[in-house]
């Protein structure tokens, strides 16, 4: 009887060997790719934002967001930042979901032409929104602004962004969520500016 137990556990561990097998021989290098690929963390570079003059003349702040590879030792290919999803406050104080039929990319920084895709060794900037002096409005930095597009930050508006790192060889990113409110002023003083136009990170939609 013992005998014959060891011999069912070995068939049973010999089974689960040879079904391991054929799932790497199959599904390896995915596998390989999700347990030890790149993660990418995104996170606001500077919450008061980068006060510039743009070529028009206009003063205007401009937000970014870092692409930091937590796995530098393996390299992130064709990494996009995209918004997945908006979320505006509304008058109950619950924020609401905004249609959004896809997801749409991220201006990188510095920008190149034809550049919407980006190698990430380290760590990598891509843009966030800006506003003008004499804007009425922040805006998202994405690549095309599709009609219904309903993310635009208005005075006394809050509006929460989901943007998501995805590439070539990522592999299940956690979405990080944006949050920006603003009350319709405009100043030069960024820490005064840091009060009339909030950016943070938030837990959620």
């Amino acid at each position: 009887m013992e005998c014959s137990a060891i011999n069912t556990v070995a068939s049973v561990f010999v089974a689960i060997g040879t079904l391991a097998v054929a799932v790497l021989a199959i599904w390896g290098d995915p596998i390989k790719e999700y347990f030890l690929g790149p993660r990418l963390r995104l996170n606001l570079v500077d919450p008061k934002g980068d006060l510039t003059i743009r070529a028009d003349g206009k003063k205007v702040y401009y937000y970014h967001v870092r692409v930091r590879n937590q796995r530098g030792r393996n390299v992130a290919k064709a990494v996009r930042v995209v918004l997945q999803g908006i979320s505006k406050k509304a008058a109950s104080g619950e924020f609401v979901r905004q249609p959004l039929v896809y997801r749409l990319p991220m201006v990188w920084a510095p920008m190149e032409s034809g550049n919407t895709e980006r190698t990430v060794v380290d760590e990598s900037t891509c843009d966030f929104g800006s506003l003008a002096q004499t804007d009425i409005a922040f805006r998202p930095s994405i690549m095309r602004t599709p009609n219904n597009f309903r993310g635009q930050v208005e005075k006394d508006f809050c509006v929460r962004f989901e943007l998501v790192a995805v590439g070539q060889n990522v592999f299940s990113p956690m979405p990080t969520v944006f949050e920006v409110s603003w009350d319709g002023h405009w100043t030069e003083n960024q820490e005064e500016m840091q009060r009339h136009l909030v950016v943070r990170e938030v837990s959620g939609l």
